[in-house]
């Protein structure tokens, strides 16, 4: 039986240029071909050649945002599709755990680390929640209800995000992960593992703001997030 193939996505942007060929290093050799979405970026850096199995995509226009990581997975037949951010670093048996995690919970889940449990009757999203990091320990498997897609993988037998069934690319690409997965009924199960097991690259001083402090700053958007989210999922949990 021929074996499923493993995809990785990422997507970065201009002013992380200079980090980038380290990141690809630390993930190319745990997947057969790693596509990364380049926003802003009018050519592929000349050091993309050294890399067999990394297909690069260039965005100028950024205009797709980090959504670009999932709609890749439209593409991609009978495979593990995982996510990836371009500030982390990933372990180098990152990849092999989550598989061994889809031989326990089977294909028809997503795997994450960092995630969110919404609170019984929550009504806004930013207050009424428990965020799970991806660098906090965690004794044992756990499921949530949004993930992190800096640390997301699933099949593409069950889940393929397609370009024409986004129509707002500003929510983010965690927040239309969770929609998907609860439309079709796929489980969020965030794995048990060590403290710092994934960490943070050191922040460069023109790597860019991280979206996480954009978002904690801009009240329009987190309203745009909590209507979005209010409209597909239940309250009642």
């Amino acid at each position: 039986m021929q074996r499923n193939k493993i995809i990785g996505s990422l997507v970065t942007t201009i002013e992380r240029e200079k980090t980038l060929q380290t990141q690809l290093m630390s993930i190319c050799f745990q997947v057969d071909t790693l596509y990364v979405t380049l926003n802003g970026f009018k050519k592929l850096p000349e050091y993309f050649n050294r890399f067999g199995n990394v297909i690069g995509i260039c965005d100028p226009n950024n205009t797709t945002r980090d959504i670009a990581k999932l709609i890749i997975s439209e593409e991609v037949e009978s495979s593990f599709f995982f996510t990836f951010d371009d500030d982390l670093l990933y372990p180098e048996n990152y990849v092999d755990v989550y598989l061994r995690k889809f031989e326990e919970h089977g294909k028809n889940v997503i795997i994450c680390l960092h995630g969110t449990i919404l609170k019984s009757h929550w009504k806004m999203y930013y207050n009424d929640r428990k965020v799970i990091h991806y660098f906090q320990p965690l004794d044992r498997d756990l499921e949530f209800d949004l993930a992190g897609t800096a640390t997301t993988a699933f099949h593409t037998d069950f889940l393929k995000i397609k370009f024409d069934e986004i129509w707002d690319y500003d929510i983010g690409s965690d927040l239309w992960l969770a929609y998907f997965a609860y439309k079709k009924n796929m489980p969020l199960i965030s794995i048990a593992r060590k403290k710092n097991w994934v960490v943070c690259k050191p922040r460069t001083q023109n790597a860019g703001t991280p979206l996480y402090i954009k978002v904690a700053k801009d009240r329009d958007w987190q309203w745009r997030r909590n209507r979005f989210i209010h409209g597909w999922k239940a309250h009642d949990k």
